[in-house]
């Protein structure tokens, strides 16, 4: 049987479908803000990530519209005064303006390839008026439309910096020039009105709340000058961090200036210093604003931070389970989960490519970046061990019961018996497996062919299954509970060896072909599930992936769920797909790929966990944040 699978990633539409994910759900955004702005008139606010999602809606509403650009947007949102539209670029070069209710489009322009990200917006701006939009781009091009006949107006070279801004009657703009002065340009004119020149450049400029005065910052400092007769009023130097962001008060009454680490408020015009403090805000971006309840700053988390707010948690990457144990990742932290509940979260202090969690639930296997392979006990998170240097990016871990083994970047593996205090290395294994209750481990030889071993022994621990075909065994799975071997080869044939009759006539197993697969497979699980065993194999493509099941001893025929997460994963044990999902959480999904239970962390250390109809398990101040 031959299988040929293609799949492209079309998910379904918000608007058309409300997935079980949205519940509960106490953020917009899955990656890092890179843009925010805020309309104390109407207080409607607008956060944006580096995926290009912007989020929209008024203070004290739960309801929001989310736009869905075609790249990043790095500090480029501005809404009109009012709240009626925004104007958006992204890093693709797609520059539009928006109804903040509907979504719908006013005006919408966008460039293809080099042509677009040559002109990344770094800035946007939309007069008072709704007339006129304006834009700071990568390629340092300062561009003007008139939003009423859709065309260009002007556009002037050698600005950059990460603001632009109208004045209130829409007849000047004030941006940055590439040397780092601000610069005030009357359309009306066509000229340039006089500043003076600043000691140090700049990156962010604004205009004061009652338009006579200009802010400009840089990393190392901040000045006031005064529009009517261009003079440098006062300037401040920075101590102790680079300035991210500036944001005025609602009254214009106050600056603050948002460093890498903290929050330091002004008065103005006097500039005098008012009060500092941390804002535990996790990698700062350009994104700050100033609302009734104070200085908002966008954070890798996905998150708003102010001050004496919440500590959020970074989005999951990936997630793993084996029964009622599951794992999820959290960059640099792991969530531990039993059952429905959340029964650990911690850091181990470097960023996570993977983890994997043995069938007792009490051990954790972890895959730093560019450090060695960690063990460490479950649920408390203690270190159990670490694994020699050269193990830093291994190709794979595995774990089954006490044994845990480890396929080495350069070829070969070592492998654990943590009960038995036994370590193994060999030079030859290409690719491996570990039984899930961890006594027996399979290695391929440099030939392609197959080992099984003892672990507690390094011995045989029965004879070498017959090959197949000339062709090189590429993966092998144990099939859980069960004496059955999965492999698959070079040439993309599906096979498995009932071994149980081996371990008891000590001859060489005997193997079956399954099918062959004309597509790439990147992992392979064996798993039983209500007296069927399957083999679940994971098709990559560009932003997703396809899960092909193939039973092993009935005659159903194989079946894919395709349109999953990248590193979406099966569980040995039920068979049930783990995948993340927004806003901290991952999804337990079924057989059929639809959603039965959603596991999310929450800020401040609280969780939840649900299905379509009830709360399954929460921690005691959940409510807070959902």
């Amino acid at each position: 049987m031959i299988l040929n699978t293609h799949c492209n990633y079309t998910p379904i539409p918000e608007d058309e479908m409300r997935s079980l994910s949205d519940q509960f759900c106490p953020q917009a955004h899955d990656a890092p803000i890179t843009a925010a702005d805020y309309d104390s008139y109407s207080q409607t606010v607008a956060t944006a990530d580096a995926l290009g999602v912007v989020n929209i809606r008024r203070v004290g509403t739960t309801t929001s519209q989310t736009i869905r650009m075609k790249g990043a947007v790095q500090g480029s949102i501005n809404i009109l005064q009012g709240g009626e539209m925004i104007a958006i670029g992204d890093e693709s070069g797609s520059i539009g303006v928006f109804d903040t209710i509907n979504g719908q489009q006013h005006f919408y322009e966008e460039r293809h390839g080099r042509a677009g990200t040559s002109r990344a917006f770094r800035g946007v701006a939309i007069n008072r008026q709704g007339s006129r939009l304006a834009s700071i781009s990568q390629d340092n091009i300062l561009r003007v439309w008139d939003l009423q006949k859709k065309e260009r107006l002007f556009q002037w070279k050698n600005f950059s910096g990460s603001s632009i801004h109208f004045d209130a009657r829409g007849e000047r703009i004030l941006a940055i020039t590439s040397d780092g002065q601000p610069n005030l340009i009357d359309l009306w004119r066509n000229q340039n009105l006089y500043l003076d020149r600043l000691k140090t450049p700049c990156q962010h400029a604004c205009f004061t709340t009652d338009g006579t005065g200009i802010i400009a910052a840089g990393y190392s400092g901040f000045y006031l000058l005064e529009i009517a007769t261009g003079r440098l009023i006062a300037g401040f130097a920075t101590k102790g961090g680079q300035i991210v962001d500036i944001a005025t008060s609602p009254d214009g009454r106050f600056l603050a200036t948002v460093t890498t680490r903290s929050v330091h408020k002004f008065a103005l015009p006097s500039l005098q210093f008012v009060e500092s403090y941390k804002h535990h805000t996790p990698n700062p971006s350009n994104s700050a604003y100033w609302d009734n309840a104070g200085v908002w700053i966008g954070g890798s988390d996905g998150m708003m931070h102010a001050k004496g707010s919440f500590t959020g948690v970074p989005p999951v990457s990936s997630a793993k389970a084996f029964g009622q144990h599951k794992i999820s990742i959290h960059d640099t932290s792991i969530a531990i989960w039993k059952d429905f509940s959340r029964v650990n979260y911690f850091d181990i202090g470097a960023p996570i490519d993977s983890a994997v969690v043995n069938r007792d639930g009490n051990l954790v296997v972890v895959k730093p970046q560019n450090q060695p392979i960690l063990v460490l006990q479950s649920p408390s998170g203690k270190k159990h061990m670490q694994a020699p240097p050269e193990s830093s990016n291994s190709e794979r871990v595995h774990i089954g019961g006490t044994t845990v083994a480890i396929e080495l970047p350069k070829g070969g593996c070592y492998w654990w018996q943590l009960s038995k205090g036994k370590a193994f290395q060999l030079a030859w294994p290409r690719a491996l497996s570990v039984s899930n209750g961890g006594e027996l481990i399979a290695l391929v030889t440099p030939k392609g062919n197959i080992r099984i071993l003892n672990t507690i022994n390094g011995q045989p621990a029965l004879p070498s299954p017959q090959p197949l075909s000339n062709a090189s065994v590429k993966l092998v799975s144990f099939v859980n509970r069960s004496p059955t071997l999965i492999v698959l080869d070079t040439e993309g044939v599906l096979s498995y060896y009932d071994l149980g009759t081996s371990l008891n006539t000590k001859e060489p197993a005997k193997g079956y072909d399954l099918l062959e697969i004309n597509a790439d497979i990147d992992q392979i699980w064996g798993l039983s599930h209500q007296d069927k065993s399957y083999a679940v194999l994971r098709i990559p493509q560009a932003d997703s992936c396809t899960l092909l099941w193939v039973p092993l001893n009935s005659e159903e025929n194989p079946f894919d769920i395709p349109n999953l997460h990248p590193k979406a994963s099966v569980d040995p044990s039920s068979g049930a797909i783990f995948e993340p999902s927004k806003s901290a959480a991952f999804v337990e999904k079924d057989f059929g790929g639809q959603e039965m239970i959603v596991y999310r962390s929450l800020p401040n250390g609280e969780w939840i966990s649900f299905d379509g109809k009830s709360i399954r398990d929460s921690s005691p101040n959940a409510n807070q944040f959902i």
